[in-house]
């Protein structure tokens, strides 16, 4: 079980420079966006949240506004995507966490028991 507080979450924010790193995106056909992951390794879980370039076809270079989306990497489905559109901070958090806990509820107790090194 993963305990992650703010402070374990290497951040970088959105600045001047940042700004500029924008807009030479774009130039070559790519957008910047602000991107919170999260990934098992074998100490525990890496977690950061910084501006990313994504080519113009990604998903989440797609969003614009207030919209958000969460994409999950998984072993059976692959890349699996909730998006939200025109959602503020408070709605957003809580349908990603809702949906989180759904996902979790529905799997069956022997999968979630045979799975220790997936994030509960």
């Amino acid at each position: 079980r993963a305990r992650l507080t703010p402070q374990a979450v290497d951040r970088e924010g959105i600045g001047p420079a940042i700004a500029r790193a924008a807009m030479a995106a774009r130039s070559r056909g790519a957008r910047v966006r602000l991107v919170a992951s999260a990934e098992r390794t074998a100490t525990g879980v890496a977690t950061s949240v910084r501006p990313t370039e994504l080519a113009e076809s990604d998903l989440l270079a797609g969003l614009r506004g207030t919209a958000n989306a969460l994409v999950l990497k998984t072993d059976l489905l692959g890349e699996i995507a909730i998006c939200q559109l025109g959602g503020g901070l408070t709605q957003t958090a809580y349908a990603l966490l809702s949906d989180l806990v759904t996902v979790r509820r529905r799997q069956p107790p022997a999968r979630r028991q045979a799975a220790p090194d997936r994030i509960p």
